[in-house]
């Protein structure tokens, strides 16, 4: 399985997705539907770009499912 790099993430969350980005500790994304009902959710570790693994893709791509 592929890699991905955690500012590409960012971005493909934040435009293709339209998820409102919460700046806490981490960084965590809310995905809304056009009533602006939450229908899914994810984060990730904030700071440097990083290397997501490909147990942590499988494991995002499952959580937009």
């Amino acid at each position: 399985m592929a890699t991905l790099e955690s500012d590409k993430v960012d971005k493909a969350l934040r435009g293709k997705m339209q998820a409102d980005r919460i700046d806490t500790g981490d960084w965590y994304y809310l995905i809304k539907d056009e009533g602006g009902i939450v229908i899914a959710s994810t984060s990730l570790s904030k700071g440097s770009k990083h290397t997501l693994g490909s147990k942590r893709v499988s494991e995002w791509q499952g959580s937009l499912i």
